[in-house]
């Protein structure tokens, strides 16, 4: 069953035209990689999609209401420790705070430690942590992943790329990975689409043993 499905999906800002007609669907827990160049429009993309962004022409549809999102910056905010930030979701949808499942989480991504900490307290790579925390804390069916690894070194990437794949399994979440990295895109999903320079169309869509 296809759980998201874009058709046709175009946008321009002002003269400049970005998504030119863009067109794929994604089957409920799949792991779907969105490969292109710098500046192609995958963020755009992706905010379209989950709703944040009114695209200009074509259906976009998602078979669930409960969507997860995750930027490449962590947007923590400094005044709340580990521990608050993550629950920050709960609150704003307005679902019960358990401090047992910010717990699990918190042992999920490796910071079980780090609760009570501020963001100024923790390096970058744990800031992320505790984004991909946030954004799982309301149990989403879909998650929208927008280049969240790109600022990491090498070794938390990896180490992040292999708690991303293990959650996405065993939870059977419905991802899209926005990437430019090939061997990223590769490694995270089922399958890539691959997207042109603007004005962006969609080239292929590969199956990654093809990459």
């Amino acid at each position: 069953m296809n759980i998201i499905n874009a058709i046709a999906i175009e946008k321009s800002f002002g003269n400049l035209k970005v998504l030119n007609g863009i067109s794929f669907d994604v089957k409920k827990g799949r792991c779907v990689s969105i490969l292109g160049p710098s500046g192609c429009g995958k963020s755009t993309l992706l905010r379209i999609l989950a709703g944040l962004m009114k695209h200009d022409n074509g259906t976009v549809e998602i078979k669930s209401k409960n969507i997860g999102i995750m930027f490449q910056e962590p947007r923590l905010l400094h005044w709340r420790n580990v521990k608050q930030n993550i629950s920050i979701g709960l609150e704003l949808k307005g679902m019960q705070i358990d401090e047992e499942k910010i717990n699990c989480l918190l042992d999920i991504i490796g910071l079980k430690d780090y609760g009570e900490f501020y963001p100024n307290q923790i390096s970058g790579g744990m800031k992320q942590r505790v984004a991909l925390a946030r954004t799982l804390a309301t149990e989403p069916d879909v998650l929208l992943m927008d280049e969240p690894l790109s600022a990491l070194d090498y070794n938390t990437r990896k180490d992040l790329q292999n708690r991303i794949m293990s959650i996405q399994k065993e939870k059977k979440l419905t991802t899209l990975f926005v990437t430019h990295s090939i061997e990223e895109a590769k490694m995270m999903g089922d399958e890539t689409i691959v997207l042109s320079q603007k004005p962006t169309v969609i080239q292929k869509i590969l199956k990654n043993h093809e990459i």
